[in-house]
C-alpha cells in the first residue's frame, strides 16, 4: 500500500494486492528463501507492476497488442505450468487438480475482465495485465529454479 501511496496509485494498489494474492493462493510460484527476501521481491514486483502501469497511462507505448500478447503470456503459463507447489506444503493429486482447474477459471475472468475495461478503464485493464504479466513470470522462474516438469 505504501509503493500505491508514494506513487499515488492507492487504489490501484489495492486492486493489485487483491487480484495478485487470489490467483497466487491457486497458482503457486516463486517462494523466496527467507521473510526479508519475499518482502523485497514483493515489494519490487509491486513497484513494477504499478510503475509500469503508471508509465502506460502517461505514454503512448502501451497498447492493445502488448496487452494481448502478455495476458496470452500469463494465459499459457497458467495452463502448463500451475500448481507450483511449495515444498513446505506438498498438495494431494486433488488439490493439484482443483488448484488448476480454478487458477485457469480465475485467469480467464481476469482476463475477459481486463479486455473489457480496456477502453473505458485503461489505467485498470493495464494493471490486471501486468498483474497477471508478473505472476506468470513468478510461476516461470520457480520452474526454472525447480527444474519442474508441465502440469500433469
Amino acid at each position: 500500500m505504501a509503493i500505491g501511496i508514494v506513487l499515488n496509485m492507492f487504489f490501484l494498489s489495492v486492486l493489485y494486492y487483491v487480484v495478485f494474492v487470489m490467483v497466487r493462493q491457486w497458482t503457486g510460484g516463486y517462494h523466496a528463501d527467507s521473510y526479508l527476501k519475499c518482502n523485497i521481491t514483493f515489494a519490487g514486483i509491486t513497484f513494477f507492476t504499478l510503475g509500469m502501469t503508471k508509465l502506460s497511462d502517461m505514454s503512448e507505448m502501451y497498447s492493445l497488442t502488448i496487452h494481448g500478447l502478455m495476458l496470452v503470456f500469463a494465459l499459457l503459463s497458467v495452463w502448463k505450468y500451475t500448481p507450483v507447489e511449495n515444498p513446505n506444503k506438498p498438495l494431494t493429486k486433488e488439490q493439484k487438480k482443483r488448484n488448476h482447474k480454478v487458477a485457469l477459471i480465475a485467469i480467464i475472468i481476469l482476463e475477459a475482465l481486463s479486455c473489457g475495461l480496456y477502453v473505458f478503464f485503461p489505467k485498470v485493464s493495464a494493471l490486471i495485465a501486468y498483474t497477471l504479466f508478473s505472476i506468470a513470470v513468478l510461476i516461470l522462474i520457480s520452474k526454472n529454479r525447480k527444474g519442474g516438469n508441465e502440469y500433469e
